[in-house]
């Protein structure tokens, strides 16, 4: 098993300074490329020889999660899905299409703002069985209220429109 031990830390504006000891395992004792050395001395992981694919070895979703994952925003924004998710997570749209073509998986950072934008929802749909009681509630709540919100604002419409201020 091949491990290095290093720690960088940074002091002002200037370059990283390195040091021990945080231990960290190299892709090469994983069967995969060889860590690169930089100019730096820093050491660094190679890409491995599937370019233009989502190594899954990398990813925080298996695959079926991705899958579902992909499934519940195309189900959410039919249309210009990667322009939508963005709008409404901040993620851009360029990353949001790299996951629907495989080429990449979401980060944990965006994982998370994709359940803070779509709630426990997403979370359920993703983990599918695995899914605990409590998010299948919370997910089951969560719609309920869209809904009771939803009709709310029909009936306001249906409201204004029995009243003749109907606008077009």
């Amino acid at each position: 098993m091949s491990v290095a031990l290093t720690q960088s830390t940074r002091i002002g504006r200037g370059p990283a300074k390195t040091r021990t000891p945080d231990l960290v395992i190299h892709p090469s004792s994983q069967g995969l490329a060889p860590p690169m050395h930089t100019a730096s001395g820093v050491m660094m992981g190679r890409s491995t020889q599937c370019h233009g694919q989502l190594s899954r070895r990398f990813s925080l979703l298996s695959e079926g999660a991705t899958e579902r994952l992909i499934g519940f925003l195309s189900r959410a924004h039919p249309v210009k899905t990667a322009e939508c998710v963005a709008a409404a997570t901040g993620i851009g749209a360029a990353a949001v299409r790299k996951w629907f073509e495989r080429a990449s998986a979401p980060s944990f950072p965006a994982l998370l703002r994709l359940v803070v934008a779509y709630g426990p929802a997403l979370l359920a749909d993703v983990l599918d069985e695995a899914a605990p009681g409590w998010l299948t509630s919370a997910a089951a709540e969560a719609e309920a209220a869209a809904l009771r919100a939803e009709i709310e604002a029909r009936r306001a419409r249906l409201a204004e429109i029995s009243a003749g201020r109907a606008r077009p």
